[in-house]
Parts: structure tokens; sequence; C-alpha cells
């Protein structure tokens, strides 16, 4: 199991996602990613992540 290594907000614009990608990723390499809501709210950021190379897991 992982652990939170830590908590940011982000808003929910192309902007946004890239700005969390990259926050993300100064953490190290971001080879999986868990989004709510992926077929309402989420949709757009798991596009995103999955556009990225991330995989995505409802």
């Amino acid at each position: 199991m992982g652990e939170v290594i830590g908590t940011k907000e982000f808003p929910a614009t192309a902007a946004g996602y890239r700005d969390l990608l990259g926050w993300a990723r100064a953490s190290g390499t971001v080879r999986r990613a868990g989004v709510e809501g992926t077929g309402s709210f989420g949709a757009a950021l798991s596009r995103y992540l999955l556009a990225q190379g991330v995989d995505v897991f409802k």
C-alpha cells in the first residue's frame, strides 16, 4: 500500500492538470494515479493523465 506524501489543491483546468502532474513528479516517477469521479468531474483529469502516460484507477 502507498502512503500520503503531501496534499495540495489545483484548479480543474488544463493549466491546473499540468501543475498537478508537475507537482506529483517532483516527488518521483508517476506511473499510476487514483481519480475519483472518472465518469463526471474527474473525466478530463483522467484523459489528461492517460495522455501523459499515467495509468488511471477509478
